[in-house]
C-alpha cells in the first residue's frame, strides 16, 4: 500500500486510530501494573508460576478495571473523532459516522429534523456503552483516587 493510497482505506484510518490512541493506552496500563504489590507475583511465583503465568493468572485479571477504562476513552475518542476522518475518507461509502451526520441534509434546505434524527441514533450505542460499563468506570476512578 503506497501513502498516496492511504485515502478511502478503512485499515489505513484504523491503524491511525490505534497509533494515536496507544501513548495514553501504555500510561495507562504501565501505571497500574506498577501499582500491583510484588507479593502478588512473589507468591505466583512459589506457587509454581513463571513470568508469563503471572502476567496472565494473576496481573491480567486484576487489570480489568485498566482495561475497561481504556477500552472506553478509546471508544469515546474513536466515535466522536471527525478531522481524520473527513480528511482520509472523501467516498460516500467510506465515511465514519460523525461524517454521514455532518453530510445529512446537505444540499436541501437545511434539514434539522434528519440531521437531529442521525445524532439522536448515533448517540445510543455510546450511552449503552455508558451503563453497561458505568460500574467499571466508578471502580477505575476510585481505584486511582485512594493508594
Amino acid at each position: 500500500m503506497d501513502l498516496i493510497e492511504a485515502r478511502n482505506n478503512l485499515f489505513a484510518i484504523i491503524l491511525l486510530y490505534a497509533t494515536i490512541h496507544l501513548p495514553i493506552s501504555i500510561i495507562i496500563m504501565r501505571s497500574y501494573f506498577e501499582s500491583l504489590p510484588v507479593a502478588l507475583e512473589e507468591a505466583a511465583m512459589i506457587d509454581g508460576c513463571n513470568r508469563i503465568k503471572v502476567f496472565f493468572y494473576v496481573a491480567l485479571p486484576l487489570a480489568k478495571v485498566a482495561i475497561a477504562t481504556i477500552a472506553i476513552i478509546n471508544v469515546v475518542g474513536i466515535w466522536s473523532e471527525f478531522l481524520f476522518a473527513s480528511v482520509l475518507l472523501t467516498q460516500p461509502d467510506a465515511r465514519t459516522l460523525p461524517i454521514a451526520i455532518a453530510t445529512l441534509g446537505v444540499g436541501q434546505a437545511a434539514d434539522y429534523g434528519l440531521r437531529f434524527a442521525g445524532l439522536s441514533l448515533a448517540t445510543i450505542p455510546m450511552l449503552l456503552v455508558y451503563f453497561l460499563f458505568s460500574k467499571k468506570i466508578v471502580k477505575g476512578v476510585m481505584a486511582g483516587s485512594v493508594k
